[in-house]
């Protein structure tokens, strides 16, 4: 109940800063600011930043506002220290079912609650059309764009926090090296695979990058550490390409320690609970030659997800209104 909760505050704070810029934040490259441009670190705002005075957090957001006014470089994104506001804690990014996501004191925040990002595995850099956030620096998103129905896509939902590196980490702490193709032309199947009869990861595709994992930094935007692609089913292995995860594309579904699912807001505000078994198509289908799409951007194309109920709820214009169940 608490966590979604959580997921009900995330949701009306982007109602509110709808109503005040008439536009969703951005997954990444926020418009109404950025950190110094000599090394470009103002791309990597996550959602969190222009959301902090709509979840009660205004003193959080002035102190990274100025820094950005006085073009200091954003290093505290990825640097803790107890005086960095990366290092203050938030209490509606963390689900308390996950022990995990509670950061010692003086250690970055963590986030349970991150944003969707799809039915394609496209890496940070594209500027999809298939998820209702965009990354800003060409384009806008808002309620007028999710044309599929506010009741019918999701905006935030629930990933646990990866943590554990090494040979054979648990399935939901760990993520999987797998080589994709960044045109999209990886089958999700494989990633499925890499998951043993005992929970745990192939030990033989394990990438090793302790500080670059899913939720471990609370205002880095990049799709594998605070965002979500819905192509494989609640709690499915994560796989990400190379030995850097957050540098480009990969299968990252949401997952939580609820028993049997994860909790997804939607657009309009409310909050589901959805089922591992819910239906999410064909694995071994990819987006790419399912779309008939042989070269271009196939994350700015409209076509039905063929990710099944789970593809279609992530999508905000794809031409179907599926609702969850």
């Amino acid at each position: 109940m608490q966590c979604s909760n959580h997921l009900k505050q995330w949701g009306l704070g982007l109602h509110t800063h709808h109503d005040a810029h008439k536009e969703f934040p951005n997954t990444l490259y926020q418009r109404t600011g950025g950190c110094a441009t000599g090394n470009k670190n103002r791309e990597r705002l996550s959602f969190v930043y222009p959301l902090l005075p709509y979840i009660e957090q205004a003193a959080i957001y002035n102190l990274i506002k100025q820094d950005i006014d006085n073009n200091v470089d954003c290093n505290w994104i990825w640097d803790g220290g107890s005086t960095k506001p990366s290092t203050m804690p938030i209490s509606i990014a963390a689900c308390p079912s996950d022990t995990n996501a509670i950061a010692p004191a003086g250690q970055l925040q963590r986030g349970n609650y991150r944003t969707n990002r799809g039915d394609v595995i496209g890496g940070n850099a594209d500027d999809s059309v298939r998820s209702p956030f965009r990354l800003g620096s060409t384009s806008i998103s808002n309620f007028s764009t999710v044309t599929d129905g506010t009741s019918n896509t999701i905006a935030f939902a629930e990933g646990t926090v990866a943590i554990e590196v090494g040979p054979n980490p648990k399935i939901k702490l760990g993520v999987a090296e797998l080589g994709i193709d960044a045109a999209g032309a990886t089958a999700a199947s494989n990633c499925l695979a890499k998951k043993k009869a005992d929970g745990s990861l192939d030990s033989s595709a394990t990438v090793m990058e302790a500080h670059r994992l899913p939720g471990r930094r609370l205002y880095e935007g990049r799709t594998s550490v605070m965002g979500l692609n819905f192509i494989l089913p609640p709690n499915s292995p994560w796989c990400g390409s190379g030995t850097t995860p957050d540098a480009g594309g990969g299968f990252f579904s949401p997952s939580s320690n609820h028993t049997g699912g994860v909790n997804v807001a939607m657009i309009d505000g409310s909050v589901h609970f959805v089922s591992d078994t819910i239906d999410s198509g064909d694995p071994a289908q990819d987006v790419r030659a399912k779309s008939g799409i042989a070269s271009g951007n196939v994350w700015a194309s409209s076509f039905a997800s063929i990710y099944g109920i789970w593809g279609s709820a992530a999508t905000p214009a794809s031409g179907e209104s599926k609702q969850l169940p």
